[in-house]
């Protein structure tokens, strides 16, 4: 039976590179990896895909005036799901999306989201690298993720990156679910951690935002690396701050920064 960390094995994650020939790191068996800004630079594709479709929908209704850019989506709605975005700025021009308009344009929307990605999307810079050492000691790879599973598989299609996880290691708040859910809800992870047969200490999580963060403590791992590598320079400081602060968490600007074998 595998033991459980020792005492301050896990406020040794705070510190990295991990040594994964500690015997606290020896029992950690699965690293659980979000995957928009983390396993991939997704995130400007994303705010695209957003900003083009939400002007598109708007012309649909006649208001050919109005468009949103990237940059707007980025600052206002991290972390928001398009038809939360599209009804947020409908009302900001008094225009009003009924239930079945927002299902017509969330579809057309995914359609377009998917073409972007499987043509634009990379891998974050390093973490082939990490992923083959990781594979190589036995560990158990997943991602857990608030996109859909359609979305997930065109990104790690796309990056290269779909031969590291196996088709049951791949979780989605959107799809994996029922109800659906999103993060900071910690049901994805809990989930992922049913279908994997492993405890929370047994497990890592990687992740880029807050609520990925609050999601994997809600689920009551330990420890949580944040990675900030998707970022522009001038970001990390304040994403490394707000992410230390929501509990024991290690932060990393380029996954060449998480292993020492």
């Amino acid at each position: 039976m595998t033991q459980s960390p020792p005492p301050g094995a896990a406020s040794a994650i705070q510190q990295l590179p991990l040594l994964l020939s500690e015997p606290w790191a020896l029992d950690v068996q699965a690293f659980c990896l979000d995957c928009d800004g983390t396993l991939v630079d997704s995130n400007p594709t994303v705010d695209r895909a957003v900003a083009t479709a939400v002007t598109g929908a708007f012309c649909k209704k006649g208001h050919r005036q109005v468009e949103h850019t990237p940059a707007q989506i980025k600052a206002r709605f991290r972390d928001q799901t398009y038809q939360q975005i599209l009804s947020t700025l409908g009302q900001d021009h008094g225009l009003v999306f009924d239930a079945d308009e927002l299902d017509i344009f969330h579809r057309e929307y995914q359609t377009q989201k998917v073409a972007m990605l499987l043509r634009e999307v990379r891998a974050a810079p390093g973490v082939e690298l990490a992923l083959e050492k990781l594979r190589r000691t036995g560990k158990i790879l997943a991602v857990v993720s608030s996109s859909n599973l359609p979305h997930i598989h065109a990104c790690l299609q796309s990056a290269g990156l779909n031969n590291y996880f196996q088709a049951g290691h791949v979780f989605s708040a959107s799809d994996s679910l029922e109800p659906p859910s999103a993060k900071p809800s910690p049901d994805v992870y809990v989930h992922a951690l049913k279908m994997l047969d492993i405890r929370p200490e047994q497990a890592l999580a990687i992740e880029d935002s807050g609520s990925g963060i609050q999601a994997a403590f809600g689920a009551g791992f330990s420890a949580v690396v944040a990675y900030g590598g998707c970022l522009l320079p001038d970001e990390h400081i304040d994403h490394e701050a707000k992410c230390r602060a929501l509990g024991n968490v290690a932060y990393m600007r380029h996954w060449h920064e998480l292993l020492q074998d």
